[in-house]
């Protein structure tokens, strides 16, 4: 079962097995220690009913507009998000084929369980049944240009609360590594000039610290003026 954290948001896998049917277990979001509490109700009528305090389990937010439909059934095991009782790793997606050598290294580092991707389909795909952290995309990917590139055509159409989730670094020659106008411009998150890569994990770092302060204060402003 895949529940969201009510206080960070972060996306949670948890094993049906792992979980007492009939009972309620509480838990510590790894990664801001909320507590959720979570119940299993017996299988009837070959269907499972999940609920958690956060009222927002199992949630499916869908981009209205995907240019490519990828069949979830071609990924491999070491997709699955079951491994534990809690998968807490933060996840990227690296779509790149040229500058690996700089950035996986990096993001091993930081601690990040990474999977690259060589094509325009499998990166939508894995977009669309997975919950990436950070993704990594570089603006001539498998032949692409910054103003035809699908994979980023398809994260500016996702719908706000999925894309809020997600951290999103486009990579290129002609930006200016950390031009928030630019970044603003193209629905991303971050740009970084292709030449700083070696300081990838450096610029990382303070981006995704300013983001997420950035989103804590838009969400206490959304709670205090009673919107969620």
């Amino acid at each position: 079962m895949k529940i969201n954290c009510n206080s960070c948001e972060k996306t949670l896998s948890i094993p049906d097995e792992k979980i007492p049917p009939n009972k309620k277990v509480s838990i510590s979001c790894p990664a801001c220690k909320n507590k959720l509490t979570i119940e299993r109700k017996a299988v009837t009528e070959k269907s499972e009913h999940v609920t958690t305090d956060a009222a927002k389990t199992l949630k499916t937010d869908v981009p209205s507009k995907a240019p490519i439909v990828t069949d979830p059934s071609q990924f491999d095991n070491d997709d699955l998000e079951d491994l534990g009782i809690l998968d807490a790793s933060i996840k990227a997606l690296v779509c790149d084929t040229v500058h690996c050598d700089k950035i996986l290294p990096k993001l091993k580092d930081m601690g990040y369980k990474i999977k690259t991707v060589t094509s325009i389909g499998e990166s939508i795909g894995r977009m669309k049944f997975t919950q990436y952290d950070l993704v990594i995309l570089s603006e001539d990917f498998a032949g692409s240009t910054e103003t035809n590139n699908s994979v980023l055509q398809f994260i500016q159409q996702m719908q706000m609360p999925l894309r809020r989730k997600m951290f999103v670094a486009l990579l290129g020659n002609n930006f200016r590594t950390m031009d928030n106008m630019k970044a603003f411009a193209l629905s991303v998150n971050m740009v970084i000039n292709f030449k700083d890569l070696d300081d990838l994990a450096v610029i990382l770092k303070k981006s995704i610290l300013d983001n997420d302060a950035f989103y804590r204060v838009f969400k206490e402003t959304l709670i205090s003026v009673g919107k969620i």
